[in-house]
Formats: C-alpha cells, sequence, structure tokens
C-alpha cells in the first residue's frame, strides 16, 4: 500500500535552495515514514511545500522519496490556496497513492488531500482552544489570540 504524507520536512542536502529558505526543522513525519516503511510494509512518500523554492526538486532522503514543491512566498492565502492545492494534488497523484496523509490544517495541506479524490486522514495539530484549557496562556500570548479565532470552538472538539 503506498501513503503519500503531505507535510513539513527541512530542505534536503542537495536542494538548490538549502542555506537561502529556512524551513520547518521537524523531522517527525520522516520518522513516521520510516517505521511505516520499516515495521508495516507501507511504501511511504513525502511531499513538501516550499514557499520561495526556486524549483521542484525530488530526492530521497534516508530511503524516503521525498518531492519538494516550489512555491510563491506571497499572496497564497489570498487565492484560499487554490493555487497551493493544485500544485500538491498534482504531486501527489503523480505518484499514485492508495492513502493520502495531510499533516496540518493550518496551510493547504488538508484541502490538498481531500482535492486528490483518494482516501485521506487529516492530522490536526497545535489546537490552542484545547491546549489553553490544559495550560492557559499569558494575558498577551499568541495562542490567546488563536483560540478566539478558532470557529470549532464551541463544536464537538470542546
Amino acid at each position: 500500500m503506498k501513503v503519500v504524507h503531505i507535510c513539513n520536512l527541512p530542505l534536503a542536502e542537495g536542494h538548490p535552495d538549502r542555506g537561502r529558505i529556512v524551513t520547518h526543522p521537524g523531522r517527525w513525519v520522516l520518522n513516521l515514514a520510516l517505521a511505516q516503511r520499516a515495521h508495516a510494509g507501507l511504501d511511504a512518500r513525502l511531499v513538501v511545500q516550499v514557499p520561495g523554492a526556486s524549483r521542484d526538486y525530488d530526492c530521497e532522503v534516508e530511503g524516503v522519496p521525498v518531492r519538494y514543491v516550489a512555491a510563491p512566498n506571497r499572496l497564497r492565502s489570498a487565492t484560499l490556496f487554490f493555487f497551493d492545492v493544485r500544485r500538491l494534488r498534482r504531486a501527489v497523484l503523480a505518484w499514485e497513492p492508495d492513502v493520502v496523509h495531510a499533516h496540518g490544517t493550518e496551510d493547504a495541506y488538508a484541502l490538498a488531500a481531500q482535492a486528490c479524490g483518494r482516501p485521506s486522514v487529516i492530522t490536526a495539530q497545535g489546537c490552542f482552544f484545547i491546549i489553553n484549557r490544559e495550560m492557559p496562556p499569558k494575558k498577551i500570548d499568541r495562542p490567546k489570540k488563536w483560540s478566539k479565532v478558532n470557529r470549532f470552538k464551541n463544536s464537538y472538539f470542546s
């Protein structure tokens, strides 16, 4: 079974924009893909959008195929991520996955996973309206602001 993760990942060693662009430092989705390949027999692959990159870039990171997708660095949200969804969808479907796993809802990842027309899993991280109940934020704090704008505050997540 082939699963494609739409996620964040640091730029690979050979990426042409490495050193010029700073991306998300976490590699936990790469670790997940490594475990899926080693222990579950899944063919796990990663698609990573890179705002400001000069071009798309395909490589392997520790044996896991990774496709870095270049995106404009500005005005992406002004189009409601329409063009991001198209770019990501095209990159994901080129690998003909059985399942698409979107890691995060703050960007176009969840929208792209749903647009692929394949079974999809969406992982939501950083739900401040839940986190703030357990760890109340300071009087002036970014998580406090984000919990106020969250539309799901009074939904079944509460």
